[in-house]
């Protein structure tokens, strides 16, 4: 902040230095007495009258502080900073300056001059420039002597404020031009003594007065380098032209009511081809501009502005809503343009506001004075009554006056805060229960005083406050209490691979740390201590700030903390924007805010500058549908509940109602039937009906209705005295209406008819794309239509905001209507970080070994089959039959099962499993194992299939070693079907060596894309299977081509009994090694029957390198003819 131009010590140093002079004079012309000199005597007496005219007590030169220092000490608690990037009025909206700001950092003080200009002097009986002693209340407000008296009276406050140089010029009349023609000749002599001549009209005030012209400079763009700033017009419709406001090239002329001009040598040139416009000798046209209206502003915009602006930064066009207009402008039909005159309002049109503007913004910089004052000296000026014995006057006590936190208390409370969470005090689930189970009581200690507090604030009948404050939180501290063990513990991860599973992978629920929660006026008991229970279940340490604008909650809400629960874990903050912005400069580990959405995105643009996580409750431009297969009486019954429901001040309930044009009348009728039933006495009179909860909302109510277009039908009345707006029901005709472009926050219900339910669904979603709630009424296919059509944070059928009350149901926004949720276990997410944990036991080194470097292919193919995953969809993004979802969910790794052969030849179905090794250690040609088969009806079973308890790899492994043993694959069993416990216990094992086969590969197509898993599956069959062969003989012989080649291994379940016959169907294939072999005759006599038996007898061989080892393990007769019958041996 800029200081006063002189302190007082630098004035009683200066005034020490004087009277030394003063001294030194005086013995000067003593000494020049004594020469006799005619002259010395001469200039002895001179300098004793100049000695005693400077030395004079009473004609100090350096006396009292002059006005101007005054107001400049005065104001300087409240004076913005120039070089501020934003600007906050006292209605909360933002004011930022322009990205390349600031240009100006220091005052200018008394280089910049603020001028009235006028032909006209307001020195009448109690105006302006009569020396009599003005009265302000009877000053008049109409005619010109009371506005200008009031405008000159503002600028020169604002000048004063600030340091400015201030001038009123008593302009004389121009000869043959109207007299507003003087404006370029005054601010051309002005400008060679002033860096910077601000010229305001006589029907303009200065708005914010505390705001500093040189922070308005870097707001509209005005830099060193800037001639002359002026704002655009505001747009006009005059006889029918809408065109009126424009120049002759179209665009929106600027306004000279407002003039800045900066002293520089293209500002003298431009200056001088304005003054000579209306002689015509530059511009022949604008002659007629020397009487005709609007005179010497329509000659600067169709001249001037084109011809002396070649950069196009010379001239600056200050936008019309900051300098132009002024509130209630747009109540005159032929204004187009929203202008509300945010820092200069220039009353054009109601000149006599000018008075009322003027001491609208004088009273609000003195407000912020004394209101800064009175709590800058709490304990001086604030008196509390103490408490007596009654009960009534025991709660009055109770809620006593808001008293804000002192501002150097905020960062120790806070520190005090996050220490208790450093030391762990809050995570024991004991201690958060009984957090809860203390905060419990204490509502229920204080109901009386919730529902006294309410009732001040919100005028809230006690049956709601219990409704939705009282009962709310205290069954929601029951219910969480109840379930915080269930939520806090850890969590069994989900959809993990099989190969972690050994690492016992979990979710752990850990606090947030210290959070900040900022609480709502609407329901000031539930939307701020809601949130709380979540933190105190989550394990958080919190600090709460209720809002400013229900005072008495906030009072009754910091009695509750205080006495329930622990001051170190849980405190209160009460206060305003100061308080709330020093909360926000502290460091916080979440932020949970329920509000608007200006507000949210001053502490979202606050929380990114420490990436701290919100919590965003806001509200929206909520839609309500009707169609015309409504039922109009529960419509407008449960409709209407929801808009008086706390006199609509409800971040839930419908900002809009679209009603299908059929049923109108009827919605209607029957809105005004209900709204009978609900208050039979009238709204006003009844205990059941709530109160807007301050002056400031109810103006804005107020003026959302003035400016609407559509038609009251139901309601309308208003009181200001006692913040009362009857329920409303207006019908609109138009989307962009007032009613509809902003939330209303209170008891107003626009419907606006439409055609279709199309039509309702596209208007709601160019309104609102993102509201807090959609509300519809209608049939199963309409209500599906509009699910399917609209976005929103929640929505509720054939109700009014039903799903938002219901407690345990998540509750939040999307998009603009907030981020995140609360609410039963949202509470508690909310406030938790999910840190996921393994512990990876020392046993598994051998398999978790495949991530230590030196990198080598054969770990590389070893991560591959512990990790990668084979899609269910195919190159064209379909998904994949149940088949391979399964093989997938079963995690069998490098195995593939191809079911259902039949669909193509239509035979008996036969199952195809083979497992595919490489390994470096083995060699290929003489491992490939080929297992039994079984039939398609057993291998439902697949869990332990042929693993026996065993991992894939580990049976891998066994199988290549030769070291599988244990299991009875080589005894004779005529049973060969499954048991329950699978295919493992059945499984026979021959190790048949590799084939060469020269078969065309061009007769086998590619196995559709199910069929396939892991990447190991054999691609092929062949094109055409014969009638005569079977499924599984089809399938083997498929097979056979090409696992010499691919070195796949080979386990073929037949769907009969089992398959091994080679080289029947491939004479080109020459094994190696016998594959069957026929045992010699027996040297004895025996039967025929016998001797072919013993012919036919079947050994089944397994071969260890270039030996082999007969197994014994016989064929009966009875298989034996089963083979041959299938041409297989």
């Amino acid at each position: 902040m800029p200081g006063p131009i002189m302190s007082y010590n630098k004035l009683a140093i200066v005034s020490g230095v004087f009277i030394i002079i003063c001294i030194l004079i005086i013995s000067t012309t003593a000494g020049l007495h004594e020469s006799g000199s005619k002259v010395v005597e001469k200039i002895k007496e001179s300098a004793k009258e100049a000695a005693n005219d400077v030395c004079n007590n009473d004609r100090p030169v350096f006396g009292k502080p002059t006005i101007s220092d005054s107001f400049l000490r005065l104001y300087e608690s409240i004076r913005h900073p120039i070089d501020d990037p934003s600007y906050t009025d006292a209605s909360g909206k933002i004011h930022e300056v322009k990205e390349d700001a600031p240009w100006w950092r220091e005052p200018l003080r008394s280089e910049i001059l603020i001028v009235d200009i006028d032909t006209r002097v307001p020195n009448k009986k109690n105006e302006l420039w009569n020396k009599d002693r003005l009265n302000w209340e009877t000053m008049k407000s109409e005619g010109d002597g009371g506005m200008v008296s009031a405008a000159f009276m503002n600028h020169f406050f604002y000048a004063q404020i600030h340091g400015y140089d201030y001038r009123f010029i008593n302009a004389h009349d121009m000869e043959g031009m109207h007299n507003t023609w003087v404006k370029p000749h005054v601010l051309d002599a002005l400008l060679k003594k002033y860096k910077f001549v601000v010229f305001i009209d006589a029907d303009a005030t200065i708005s914010h007065l505390e705001v500093p012209i040189e922070w308005l400079f870097n707001r509209w763009g005005i830099t060193p380098e800037t001639s002359i700033a002026m704002p655009f017009d505001t747009r006009q419709t005059l006889n029918g032209d809408e065109h009126a406001s424009e120049d002759s090239r179209g665009k929106l002329a600027l306004n000279t009511g407002v003039v800045i001009a900066q002293s520089l040598p293209h500002t003298f040139d431009m200056l001088d081809a304005w003054k000579e416009c209306p002689t015509g000798v530059r511009y022949p046209d604008c002659k007629r501009w020397a009487k005709e209206w609007s005179h010497e502003q329509k000659a600067f915009s169709e001249y001037i502005r084109y011809d002396f602006n070649p950069n196009g930064t010379n001239i600056v066009e200050i936008p019309c809503n900051d300098a132009m207009g002024y509130p209630g402008l747009t109540e005159h039909t032929w204004i187009t343009s929203k202008c509300t005159g945010q820092f200069i309002r220039h009353h054009t049109i109601d000149k006599q506001r000018t008075k009322q503007s003027t001491e609208a913004a004088m009273m609000q910089s003195l407000t912020d004075l004394l209101h800064q004052e009175l709590h800058g000296k709490r304990d001086t000026y604030f008196v509390k009554e103490s408490k007596e014995s009654k009960k009534t006057r025991t709660i009055m006590a109770e809620l006593a006056p808001l008293e804000h936190t002192p501002m150097d208390d905020i960062a120790p409370t806070c520190a005090k805060v996050r220490a208790s969470f450093l030391s762990h005090k809050t995570k024991p689930l004991e201690y958060r229960i009984q957090q809860l189970r203390k905060l419990y009581w204490g509502f229920k200690d204080n109901e009386e005083l919730i529902k006294e507090a309410c009732k001040r604030d919100l005028g809230k009948p006690s049956f709601e406050t219990y409704l939705t404050e009282i009962s709310w939180c205290m069954n929601d501290c029951i219910w969480m209490a109840n379930n915080v063990p269930r939520f806090a513990k850890d969590e069994k991860a989900t959809d993990i691979p099989w190969t972690n599973m050994p690492l016992s992978p979990r979710i752990k629920k850990d606090p947030l740390g210290t959070v900040l929660i900022i609480g709502a006026y609407n329901f000031p008991i539930q939307l701020t201590l809601g949130p709380l229970i979540g933190a105190i279940a989550a394990g958080c340490t919190a600090i709460v700030k209720p809002s400013e604008s229900a005072p008495n909650a906030a009072v009754a809400i910091e009695k509750i903390l205080r006495e329930s629960l622990d001051p170190d874990c849980y405190t209160c903050i009460q206060g305003a924007i100061p308080e709330t912005t020093a909360l926000l400069d502290q460091k916080w580990d979440k932020i949970f805010y329920t509000g608007g959405e200006v507000v949210a995105k001053i502490i979202a643009k606050k929380a990114a500058e420490t990436l701290t996580p919100l919590t965003l409750e806001l509200g929206g431009r909520n839609p309500a549908i009707v169609t015309k297969h409504a039922d109009p009486k529960l419509a407008a019954r449960r409709l209407l509940w929801a808009k008086t429901l706390n006199a609509g001040q409800v971040c839930l309930s419908q900002n809009c109602t679209f009603v299908d044009r059929e049923i109108v009348p009827a919605f209607i009728e029957e809105m005004k039937k209900q709204l009978h039933e609900f208050y039979p006495d009238g709204a006003r009179n009844s205990p059941d009906y709530g109160r807007i909860v301050n002056e400031r909302q109810f103006q804005r109510m107020k003026k959302m209705l003035d400016a609407s277009n559509g038609k009251i039908v139901i309601g309308g009345t208003m009181n200001e005295s006692d913040l009362f707006i009857e329920p409303t029901v207006v019908q609109i005709n138009d989307m962009n209406d007032s009613m509809v472009t902003s939330e209303s926050f209170g008891p107003l219900l626009p419907i606006l008819p439409v055609a279709n339910l199309d039509e309702a669904i596209r208007i709601a979603n160019e309104i609102h794309d993102t509201p807090l709630g959609t509300y519809a009424f209608g049939n199963k296919a309409e209500l599906e239509q509009i699910m399917g059509q609209t976005r929103s944070g929640g929505a509720s059928l054939n109700d009014g905001f039903f799903h938002g009350s219901i407690p345990t149901m998540p509750f939040g926004g999307v998009g603009t209507s907030g981020q995140g949720a609360y609410r039963g276990k949202a509470s508690f997410d909310t406030f938790t970080h999910r840190r996921s944990v393994t512990t990876t036991p020392a046993w598994l080194e051998g398999l978790m070994d495949v991530r230590y470097p030196p990198y080598t292919l054969a770990k590389q193919k070893k991560f591959i089959g512990m990790n990668d995953v084979k899609p269910n969809f195919d190159r064209q993004g379909r998904a994949l039959g149940w088949g391979a979802w399964f093989m997938g969910l079963v995690g069998l790794k490098s195995l593939a099962a191809v079911v259902g052969l039949t669909s193509i030849n239509k035979l008996s179905a036969a199952v195809v499993v083979y497992y595919n090794y490489r390994s470096k250690s083995v060699n290929r040609t003489n491992h490939n194992f080929k297992f039994a088969s079984q039939p398609i009806s057993n291998f439902t079973t697949m869990t332990p299939f042929f693993l026996n308890g065993k991992s894939p790899r580990t049976m891998q492994r066994e199988l290549l070693t030769n070291d599988y043993h244990g299991h009875e694959h080589y005894r004779q069993d005529t049973s060969m079907q499954s048991t329950s416990t699978g295919l493992g216990r059945r499984t026979r094992i021959v190790h048949p060596s590799p084939f060469r086969n020269t078969q065309d590969p061009s007769s086998y197509e590619r196995l559709p894309s199910w069929f396939t898993s892991r990447g190991s599956i054999y691609p092929y069959i062949p094109k055409r299977l014969s009638a005569s062969m079977s499924a599984a003989e089809s399938a083997h012989r498929s097979l056979t081509y090409d696992f010499y080649k691919s070195h796949f291994s080979i386990y073929s379940l037949g769907s009969e009994r089992y398959s091994n016959r080679y080289t029947t169907y491939y004479p080109n294939c020459q094994p190696e090694y016998p594959l069957v072999q026929k045992r010699k005759k027996k040297k004895k006599k025996a039967d025929d029957a016998h001797v072919q038996q013993e012919r036919d007898e079947l050994v089944f061989v397994r071969t260890r390198g270039n030996r082999v080892e007969d197994r014994g393990w016989r064929k009966t007769e009875k298989e034996v003819q089963w083979l041959r019958g299938r041409r297989w041996i």
